[in-house]
């Protein structure tokens, strides 16, 4: 059944990765933010207390290392440690021009995709939901885009199907 296997596991700590980068230089304190992490999935417990300790991006990076899923998301974006740094706080970019929270969406889209097209449960009106709420985001992203007349960047939107 999708919502016990990966898809909650996975789902569980990117808004934790985010929260964390987002709280840096603002006056969430440390203990305020840990209460915001879930209490399962593949980083916890080390990687939640981890994070909720971190005073910087390596801090976060080191939290995610020791899990392939987001270790991979990290170095991907060109955020996986060593001279070139952060980049920005919204997730840097990779070669291709995803930043880490792109990615985290696409992990997500796959995952939804997934339990749309193989379950036969009530995990398939979950990831109908999600991806109709990523159809709403490429809706936006597209208008977005024309508002500002940057037509050129319009193609990098997170399919759907």
């Amino acid at each position: 059944m999708w919502t016990v296997s990966l898809g909650h596991i996975f789902l569980s700590f990117p808004p934790a990765i985010n929260i964390t980068l987002n709280s840096f230089g603002t006056e969430l304190s440390k203990a305020d933010r840990k209460k915001l992490y879930p209490n399962f999935g593949r980083l916890y417990p080390e990687g939640t207390l981890m994070l909720s300790r971190a005073d910087d991006f390596e801090g976060v990076r080191l939290a995610v290392d020791g899990q392939s899923d987001y270790k991979t998301f990290f170095d991907a974006a060109g955020l996986g440690g060593g001279a070139s740094g952060p980049g920005n706080m919204g997730g840097g970019a990779s070669g291709d021009g995803k930043s880490l929270e792109d990615m985290f969406y696409h992990k997500e889209m796959q995952i939804s995709k997934n339990a749309f097209t193989r379950q036969f449960s009530f995990a398939i009106v979950y990831a109908w939901v999600r991806l109709r709420e990523q159809e709403i985001r490429n809706i936006t992203w597209i208008a977005e885009c024309i508002a500002q007349n940057q037509k050129d960047r319009i193609g990098n939107y997170i399919s759907v199907f």
